[in-house]
């Protein structure tokens, strides 16, 4: 879209749908609150790696917009071939300037995640 801005904004929003009754499938729907913990912390690593990272550094500091310097996975993901993937648009956590961010975390890295 372009609203006559410094630039045009380009927006992906991935949903997933139960095939059976056609409801909307959200994140706490395929893994327990304690699942959820590690895939986020499978998410950062993942993330961190993507961006040349380490583990220390601070993602604030890095031009990122977590809560409390926190990384947090977005609740725009899709089931892939290759594995989950999660899609941060422009200005969901970094300026436009930084693009949109995306990771794929594996399916042998998660599946004893899965309930």
């Amino acid at each position: 879209s372009f609203y006559g801005g410094a630039h045009p904004s380009e927006y992906v929003y991935l949903r997933n749908f139960d095939p059976l009754s056609g409801d909307s499938i959200g994140l706490g729907m395929v893994f327990k609150e304690e699942a959820l913990k590690e895939l986020t912390s499978i998410g950062e690593r993942e993330f961190r790696k993507s961006k040349g990272l380490k583990k220390k550094d601070s993602l604030e500091e890095n031009g990122y917009w977590f809560e409390e310097d926190r990384f947090e996975l977005t609740s725009n993901f899709a089931f892939t071939e290759n594995g989950l993937w999660f899609y941060f648009n422009d200005y969901e956590i970094a300026p436009y300037s930084m693009g949109s961010s995306e990771i794929i975390l594996p399916y042998n890295q998660i599946a004893h995640l899965f309930e």
